[in-house]
């Protein structure tokens, strides 16, 4: 028993549902990337770093060795 093909129509829609989904994912994914990198759409609302220190475990008296 073979399958019928679907109108021509019928599999327009579904490639194009397939596009839009896909779409979508990947305008998620792309935002919750960036979210997760700090980074944000409007750099006027991006908080500065308060301790620009690269160092994150000062030593807080080096004379002390």
């Amino acid at each position: 028993m073979a399958l019928e093909s679907v109108p021509a129509h019928v599999e327009t829609v579904i490639y194009l549902y397939f596009l839009v989904v896909a779409g979508v994912g990947c305008f998620v994914h792309g935002r919750l990337w960036l979210g997760a990198r700090g980074v944000s759409a409007d750099r006027d609302e991006a908080v500065p770093n308060p301790n620009p220190d690269p160092d994150p475990n000062p030593d807080p008296d080096p004379d002390s060795s």
